[in-house]
């Protein structure tokens, strides 16, 4: 199976050098707009940048900001339907009280671990590696059992707004359906990526399917992109910017760091298309 983080992928998502004008893009076709998808996610970050000093971007402090920004969060995935089948109302308030609480136990795991993104794990030990791993799955795991213990939707939404630098949104339409399907998600096939003591671990929670599939989903991304050479990643970086007709510095604000980001659109644009 060829590689997902690829400037062909990218292109593939975006429809750039596409033969056909009538054919529909990737973009189109899911409703991943990159413009859209960044500016609904930048009142959040502002929220979360404006006092963050040294600490940014793992800088929720769980105060009126933190609870502001939670809202406004719920509320876009409200406007998405994220909630359906089920009434909203049980899961809004579920949710508004909880979010606060797993992201700032989140962000006081990873301290003094120097990581500020998912991608710098790659950096660090087998041990760090699986710290990082157990507490995504577990957060994204347990705020997804507010809708259903099974599927990793909801919580990668929500912790995507808040900490998107860690979180890749996982959703069943297009993710698992249209590309995972294509992958080899089985342990073998993420070939050590996804370690039998952080699959141990997540046996022994309630919402243990759901945990699993998300960290299956890491373990993917985390191996492509440690096989992704430094020049095709910056590309990717670069071209995704200039798509999205958003200035490089007011990204850079708001986000230090895009691989889940790009990851979902180069899984797409790779089996969508």
């Amino acid at each position: 199976m060829s590689g997902i983080f690829t400037i062909t992928n990218f292109n593939a998502f975006t429809g750039r050098y596409s033969r056909s004008r009538r054919k529909e893009s990737t973009e189109e076709k899911t409703g991943w707009n990159v413009y859209d998808g960044l500016h609904e996610r930048f009142p959040v970050l502002a929220l979360r940048n404006r006092e963050a000093e040294d600490k940014w971007p793992l800088s929720w402090t769980g105060g009126r900001n933190t609870r502001i920004a939670v809202n406004v969060t719920l509320q876009s995935l409200k406007a998405w339907q994220a909630f359906r089948p089920s009434a909203s109302g049980k899961i809004l308030d579920g949710l508004s009280k909880a979010v606060p609480k797993v992201v700032v136990s989140f962000q006081k795991r990873l301290a003094g671990s120097q990581i500020r993104c998912l991608r710098e794990v790659l950096k660090h030990d087998d041990s760090t590696y699986n710290e990082v791993m157990l507490s995504a799955a577990k957060a994204v795991g347990y705020l997804s059992s507010f809708k259903n213990n099974h599927l990793p939707m909801l919580g990668s939404k929500v912790l995507h707004f808040m900490l998107p630098e860690f979180f890749p949104i996982w959703d069943t339409l297009w993710v698992k359906n249209r590309a995972l399907v294509n992958e080899d998600m089985s342990t073998e096939g993420l070939e050590g990526w996804l370690p039998e003591q952080v699959h141990a671990a997540i046996e022994k929670y309630e919402y243990r399917q759901a945990a699993l599939l998300y960290a299956s989903y890491l373990a993917l991304m985390l191996r492509d992109l440690n096989e992704t050479p430094t020049a095709e990643y910056r590309k990717i970086e670069n071209v995704y910017i200039t798509h999205s007709e958003i200035e490089k510095a007011v990204i850079k604000w708001h986000f230090y760091d895009i691989a889940p980001i790009l990851f979902e659109l180069c899984l797409l644009g790779k089996h969508v298309a």
